[in-house]
């Protein structure tokens, strides 16, 4: 497994997404292995627990909601 690859795949784990086992190994396996992508790994970790606990979450107003899937229509 390549970086990009990794790094795709590493993305999805952040997100919390689940991978299938034989992609989780590669993951892991490549992550132990490469300095730069276990510090993209880990900056990109970090970077999401920032926001999750201390960026508030806005509703969006239904009416604002609407108009953007009308205007998605329209295009």
């Amino acid at each position: 497994m390549n970086c990009t690859e990794v790094q795709d795949l590493a993305a999805a784990l952040i997100d919390h997404e689940s991978l299938g086992p034989r992609e989780l190994a590669a993951v892991e396996a490549h992550l132990l292995t490469c300095p730069h992508c276990r510090y993209e790994y880990e900056m990109d970790r970090l970077t999401s627990r920032i926001v999750r606990t201390r960026v508030p979450i806005v509703q969006t107003p239904n009416d604002t909601y609407q108009s953007i899937l009308s205007a998605i229509e329209e295009d």
